[in-house]
Order: C-alpha cells, then structure tokens, then sequence
C-alpha cells in the first residue's frame, strides 16, 4: 500500500482508485511518451512489495535502464526496506542505470511524517539516485518524473531541472525504446 500501482495507474491511465488491491506478482502497463520530438514507449513493471514475492523480483528487473524506489513518507518501515530493492536493483539493472527515491503521497500535507525530506535526500545521494516527490491522488509530479526516465533512455544531455530533482548531464546511450522495470 505504498502507491506503486496507484502512481503507474495515474500516469497510464489518469485514474485513482482508492480502493485498488495490491495483485500478487507482477503487472505491466505501457505508455507512449514524447520527449524532443521522439516518442518513446515506456514498459513500467509493477512488482510486488510483499517480502514473500522477493525471490520473482528479479525476473523482471535483470536489465533495466530505470529503477524507481517508492516509500510512503508517512510509514518509516516502507522507507526501511528499500535497501533491499536497491541492492537488488544495482545487482541486476544495466551498469549505468538511472534510479530514483520516490516519496508519493505529496499530496498529504496534514500527516505527521516519520521521514524527513532532508533524509530522503541525503539516502538519494547515497545510492546514487534522483529524489522526487509525487502524488498518485493529484498527479503531481509524474509528468516530470517519467519525463526524466524518457529523457534518460533517449539519451537526451540537456535536462531541465525539475522541482526536487538535482539533475546532471547524463552519459551518451544508444537511443533505444527499453522496459522500465
């Protein structure tokens, strides 16, 4: 109940059930995404967060060029177990992928917080990722977030920078259209 289906279901299809339930393995939606004048089709896999469903995780990351992290800011366990998923991603993501800390649920602002903006960025720096903030609710910041993920796959240098995200100029790829897992 961290959001990943929620935030893949808002940016896909632009709707939010609050109701939605959590599907056991894993799930993938496509978009078609228009950055530079180049479209690309994104393949976002939702995978499973249960610990039980760890072992098929890494069928479906062996690969990719993207990795996102999403933790509920308002839940310090969702932003606890995120190391396994970034061990498990530099372990089977191409070499240089892009990965990025997703805090959803910006949207929430009356919630007593159990992690801090300042510590989600600095465990970004950490690993190596982009920090952003979103909401699966009202949308904010998907645009911008998987625009950054089309950039990068395109190999496009010259990115803007985006509210919370610190970019810099990434390294030449091989334009290609590759699953975002």
């Amino acid at each position: 109940n961290i959001g990943k289906t929620r935030i893949i279901s808002k940016y896909v299809n632009d709707t939010f059930d609050p109701f939605a339930t959590t599907k056991p393995g894993a799930c993938c939606e496509t978009k078609t995404l228009t950055t530079e004048g180049t479209s690309i089709s994104l393949f976002l896999w939702d995978t499973p967060g249960l610990e039980r469903y760890r072992s098929i995780i890494r069928i479906f990351i062996i690969e990719s060029d993207v990795g996102i992290f999403v933790y509920d800011p308002f839940r310090r366990q969702t932003f606890e177990e995120l190391l396994w998923y970034v061990d498990s991603m530099k372990s089977n993501c191409r070499k240089n992928a892009l990965y990025i800390l997703c805090e959803n649920k910006s949207d929430i602002k009356d919630l007593d917080r159990k992690v801090t903006i300042e510590e989600a960025e600095i465990y970004a720096d950490t690993i190596g990722a982009k920090f952003c903030k979103v909401s699966a609710k009202t949308g904010e910041g998907l645009e911008e977030m998987f625009q950054l993920c089309g950039n990068f796959l395109l190999g496009i240098d010259e990115i803007k920078s985006i509210k919370k995200f610190v970019i810099q100029k990434n390294v030449k790829r091989k334009e290609r259209t590759e699953c975002i897992k």
